[in-house]
């Protein structure tokens, strides 16, 4: 039998105490930029990349001819789509497969959504009233096999028409990962190992580890060998990468955290927990984590008026899940430097039961300006207990829009500088125990001038002759058809009265009748 060794180490973490008194600020070369902006259109003169953070921005311009509207980072989404509506059943969770996801209903109907080609596919689970109440579910993206843990079975597939089972006995699951070979179950007190073969089969193995006191736990690494534990008095982190020896960092030591029950990680720099507050209120803590040096201080806090259930983390956004309403916002934004961030953007959906958002694809680059066009766009899905929906969401940066209207405008030339902090930048050289300290200032000079070329006078006028002589076409057409239609009239009604005519003679006697009849009265 293998034999797993935890070394705890003492707790030697170091709490960085006056982060903000290490900012650096690193200044980016100067872009010159040269555009053309025709009249009557409200074109973006300049567009920033996609930002998490701007700290400050200005501008300066020397000449009023064009209106600038200085915007800021902002949430924008689209319609719901709601794909699957549930009438005697209940969905009970949402498992991400890499470009899919797959939703699980309480009587064992599964539905495959598949994020590229927007379609979504119906199977079903057989004998699942046997397998007793549902657990937990997991995706393993190394061997793409998903495993639903129940209570008296594990079933694991690859494709859901081919089902493998495995009898199960425990309760109270937290989490399931996979680490080399090896399925780990973690409940609230230990963790339970079962050996893993390449096609998905699984073998008990059995205890490996005793935790007392998890109240939640989350994956992180580039390779999922990082596992954070919340315990009652804060987070631990262990190295998993050897299954044989689970190794407690003791550079990073413990991060406390008062009454946390809910935890998530992002790219191992970046760590929030849900801490619980009097009268059902939540506190969720930022924390910045640097695991090479054992450095580690709290970014800034934010309150909620009610029970975050649970929360996660994409690369720059956060989901705070609640009962019905929720709130997605940007995290890492410090404190001090907080003076132009929007507030978070808030979505009531009743009777959630879990929400991911399905990865970012970046813009592709605006070659006339040099920068990347200022959005980000992917998608926010979920599930109610009777509901699948997923949301177009996008997030736009700042943008100086330039607009004019007024002909005198055309050769003019205007000038403006732009300056910009942001902690978000292409690349940093100044390397620090958080890079989110270092700052990158931006300076853009633009040289707008304002057109109307001649060949677009041209199309104008062009456009103009043509809408003027089919309109007096339409004139003369309407003309023509009133014409005709009122000579119709007048010679149908000649027509009438001559056959009235005509009909009035040939009813009267004629006039030798007349005389003879006169002659024999007398």
């Amino acid at each position: 039998m293998l034999i797993f060794i935890l070394i705890q180490g003492c707790l030697s973490g170091k709490a960085v105490t006056n982060p903000y008194q290490s900012l650096i600020i690193e200044d980016q070369p100067l872009e010159r930029v040269q555009t053309k902006v025709n009249l009557y259109e409200s074109i973006p003169v300049f567009s920033y990349g996609y930002v998490k953070q701007i700290l400050e921005q200005q501008y300066s311009i020397n000449q009023s001819a064009c209106s600038l509207t200085l915007s800021q980072p902002i949430f924008s989404s689209g319609n719901w789509t709601y794909l699957i509506e549930t009438e005697d059943d209940l969905l009970i969770d949402l498992i991400r497969q890499d470009e899919q996801a797959l939703i699980l209903s309480q009587k064992g109907t599964v539905y495959v959504y598949d994020f590229k080609i927007q379609s979504i596919e119906q199977k079903k689970i057989t004998d699942i009233e046997s397998y007793g109440e549902y657990q937990y579910g997991s995706y393993d993206p190394f061997n793409q096999v998903t495993y639903l843990v129940y209570e008296r079975k594990i079933i694991y597939f690859k494709k859901i028409d081919t089902i493998l089972t495995i009898d199960n006995t425990i309760q109270n699951i937290i989490l399931v990962y996979f680490v080399k070979g090896y399925l780990y179950i973690i409940t609230e007190n230990k963790i339970i190992a079962f050996t893993q073969k390449e096609n998905g089969d699984l073998s008990y193995y059995g205890p490996v580890l005793t935790l007392e006191g998890i109240k939640d736990v989350v994956l992180g690494g580039e390779k999922g060998n990082q596992l954070y534990v919340l315990y009652n008095e804060g987070v631990k982190v262990y190295d998993i990468t050897n299954p044989i020896s689970i190794i407690f960092n003791d550079k990073l030591g413990l991060i406390p955290f008062t009454k946390g029950y809910k935890l998530d990680q992002s790219n191992d720099d970046t760590l929030i927990v849900l801490e619980e507050k009097r009268n059902g209120r939540t506190h969720a803590v930022d924390a910045s984590i640097n695991l090479d040096t054992g450095t580690w201080f709290f970014v800034s806090g934010r309150q909620f008026p009610y029970k975050i259930i649970d929360v996660d983390l994409a690369d720059d956004i956060a989901i705070f899940q609640g009962a019905e309403t929720h709130n997605v916002l940007f995290y890492s934004i410090y404190s001090v430097l907080n003076r132009h961030i929007q507030d978070a953007f808030q979505l009531y959906i009743p009777n959630t039961v879990a929400m991911d958002f399905y990865e970012p694809q970046y813009g592709e680059k605006d070659l006339e300006s040099h920068w990347y066009k200022g959005q980000i766009k992917t998608f926010l899905f979920g599930i109610t207990d009777e509901w699948f929906f997923i949301k177009p969401w996008q997030v736009t940066t700042p943008t100086m829009m330039c607009f004019s209207d007024d002909p005198k405008d055309v050769g003019k030339v205007i000038k403006f500088n732009y300056t910009v902090n942001t902690t978000n930048c292409t690349q940093k050289e100044t390397k620090t125990y958080d890079q989110n300290l270092v700052i990158c200032r931006f300076h853009t000079e633009y040289t707008i001038t304002f057109t109307h070329d001649e060949q677009e006078q041209i199309n104008t006028l062009y456009y103009l002759i043509i809408g003027l002589g089919l309109a007096l076409m339409l004139v003369i057409a309407i003309f023509c058809f009133i014409y005709h239609k009122k000579k119709n009239f007048y010679l149908q009604m000649i027509a009438k009265m001559n056959r009235l005519k005509t009909d009035a003679l040939q009813t009267l006697p004629s006039t030798k009748d007349h005389q003879q009849l006169n002659i024999e009265e007398s």
